[in-house]
């Protein structure tokens, strides 16, 4: 694994510790909201989306998530590369 960029050792990390956050939340039950488009999140998307973020954030690669803030179009349209998140929880 010494042959792949530090970026991609970083988002696999950052996928393990989600995964290790998501599966503290299917032993009980858990909470689902609906969002303003209609479409469900729970408290386990929001957890694991936060330790993604703030895994990939020393990277200094812009992160467009489906649960964080999204940067405005203008500067978003600028960004030669970025990092998609949308953790999978079941919804």
């Amino acid at each position: 694994m010494n042959n792949f960029p530090k970026e991609y050792l970083i988002a696999l990390d950052a996928s393990v510790k989600a995964s290790n956050t998501l599966m503290q939340f299917y032993s009980e039950d858990f909470i689902t909201e609906i969002k303003k488009d209609g479409s469900p999140v729970t408290e386990a998307d929001l957890a694991s989306s936060k330790v993604i973020i703030e895994s990939l954030t020393p990277t200094e690669i812009p992160i467009l998530g489906e649960e964080s803030f999204k940067e405005e179009y203008s500067k978003r349209k600028n960004w030669n590369l970025n990092w998609c998140v949308d953790p999978l929880d079941g919804t």
